[in-house]
């Protein structure tokens, strides 16, 4: 019933809250790890169940490190299985799932069998990130990024003249299953924070006021 209604319980990838205020806020993401699929707006279904089939949603996990995982009851051997952590982040051209931190180097997170799917580290980095709920469509999300990039241009942080095509790190994330209400939906558009003076304003800021916000 939780997740119908937005609640969700898993895990997400750790951040500092480092501003907040209308319309978005400021967070920086420590490093981690992602598995990555190809995507279109024709093929998200089919991506997404590649990535699930990866981490073990259906069954067997199609990975390559097996282990046997002492439960409480019962005890199964079987593929490790990867807990799945929110959000999804579909970047336009890939789908990703973000992998849990336990995995601290690349050598720890098992290697997919389907080749289509590739393991990235995402570096530590500063996002600035603009909230939303309902459903998706192409249109829908894509006027939250212009809304944001739009703020963010006025406010100095990205050209004036800057595009989506214009070498502008962003990405989607969805947080929820697709049976969630759509008014209890938890969307989000990132924008990554580029280029010396952005780096520097938001560390000036974060100093002494920085929240730890580790998920």
């Amino acid at each position: 019933m939780g997740q119908v209604i937005g609640i969700n319980g898993v895990k997400e990838p750790a951040f500092s809250l480092v501003w907040t205020g209308a319309p978005y806020e400021v967070r920086r993401y420590h490093s981690y790890f992602v598995a990555q699929v190809p995507c279109t707006e024709n093929n998200n279904n089919a991506a997404f169940t590649q990535l699930a089939s990866y981490i073990g949603v259906f069954g067997t996990p199609k990975n390559s490190k097996s282990q046997a995982i002492a439960m409480t009851a019962p005890v199964v051997t079987k593929p490790e299985a990867i807990a799945m952590t929110a959000p999804v982040v579909t970047d336009g051209q890939f789908m990703q799932f973000v992998l849990p931190e336990d995995f601290k180097s690349r050598e720890e997170v098992p290697t997919p069998l389907n080749t289509d799917i590739q393991i990235l580290q995402v570096p530590a980095r500063y996002v600035a990130v603009s909230k939303f709920s309902g459903s998706y469509s192409q249109a829908y999300f894509m006027q939250q990024y212009q809304d944001l990039l739009t703020r963010m241009q006025q406010e100095g942080f990205i050209s004036a003249d800057a595009t989506r095509d214009s070498g502008i790190k962003w990405s989607f994330a969805q947080y929820n299953p697709p049976y969630t209400i759509p008014f209890y939906r938890r969307n989000e558009v990132w924008i990554e924070m580029q280029g010396e003076y952005t780096t520097e304003k938001f560390k000036e800021m974060a100093e002494g006021k920085e929240v730890s916000r580790e998920m």
